[in-house]
């Protein structure tokens, strides 16, 4: 038996919060509303580490433009943690909005250059769920085993890798190459299928399904399967002409803009500043 991995997991909502005994997993009705935008923050972390975060939550909005994800400076209802000690794990979809607020709904336990754990866990957040839920052929006992050796009980295992339940997923085929899955060992299984695959960026997959959670007039699916989008500054040099043009918006929407340009904007800032930085990018 090889060594156990880093792997991430799905945190249940307590069972005092709400709803006594629903399981986080559960996709169907867990989905956000497209239109209102998601904030997160950080609970503690160093400044690199936030970064880190930043970096990869970049390459999402690259790729899922109708994604309105950005950075505020406290009380984001996706709270990031850093205690190596707790892994990385994260609640699913709208149940972040279930947790107290003084609580993180995601912990980063470590980091890696290809931002996986970051794509992954933020996956959970906007109601992704592990791939490997289905299309594996598991040998219950090894898995069982395989998982004590990292700490986790039964109900986890049963969390994050064997159940699932068609009424209350919704369902695809299985995708190899998706950033959900996980990379376990061949021998937990029964065919040597589906298995022993570590994959570090969202996959095609992945980006289709995001975007059809997120939609947006500027992305296009081609018959390849392969996602296009034009290009975000040059979309806002279409919309704002002028520098004028940007002082007719609210502060909100201001630092949406900054948030979708890699610009760290915060509500504090100034907005003339803020109007500056992005004038300013607009026309490199």
């Amino acid at each position: 038996m090889t060594e156990p991995l880093k792997i991430h997991y799905i945190k249940t909502v307590d069972e005092t919060v709400e709803n006594k005994g629903q399981r986080a997993i559960s996709s169907r009705g867990k989905y956000h509303d497209p239109e209102k935008g998601i904030k997160y923050s950080f609970i503690g972390g160093s400044e690199k580490q936030r970064q880190h975060v930043r970096d990869g939550v970049s390459k999402l909005r690259e790729v899922i433009p109708g994604l309105k994800l950005f950075q505020v400076t406290k009380g984001g209802s996706i709270r990031i943690s850093f205690d190596p000690k707790l892994g990385s794990w994260s609640y699913v979809g709208t149940d972040i909005f279930r947790i107290p607020s003084n609580l993180p709904t995601m912990n980063l336990g470590w980091q890696e250059a290809s931002h996986r754990v970051v794509l992954h866990e933020f996956g959970h957040s906007l109601n992704l769920l592990h791939e490997h839920l289905r299309g594996v052929k598991w040998d219950v006992p090894k898995v069982y085993d395989y998982f004590k050796k990292l700490g986790w009980g039964k109900t986890t295992v049963d969390n994050n890798i064997l159940m699932f339940k068609k009424d209350s997923h919704d369902v695809t085929d299985i995708d190899m190459d998706s950033i959900m899955l996980y990379a376990f060992p061949c021998e937990l299984t029964l065919d040597n299928k589906n298995c022993g695959k570590m994959n570090s960026k969202l996959s095609k997959g992945d980006i289709k399904r995001l975007n059809e959670m997120f939609p947006s007039e500027s992305y296009k699916e081609t018959e390849e399967g392969v996602v296009e989008k034009e290009d975000t500054k040059e979309f806002l040099k279409k919309l704002f002409l002028t520098r004028r043009s940007l002082k007719r918006l609210l502060e909100v929407q201001l630092l949406v803009i900054a948030d979708n340009l890699g610009l760290d904007r915060n509500k504090e800032d100034l907005k003339r500043e803020t109007i500056d930085l992005i004038w300013a990018e607009l026309e490199k």
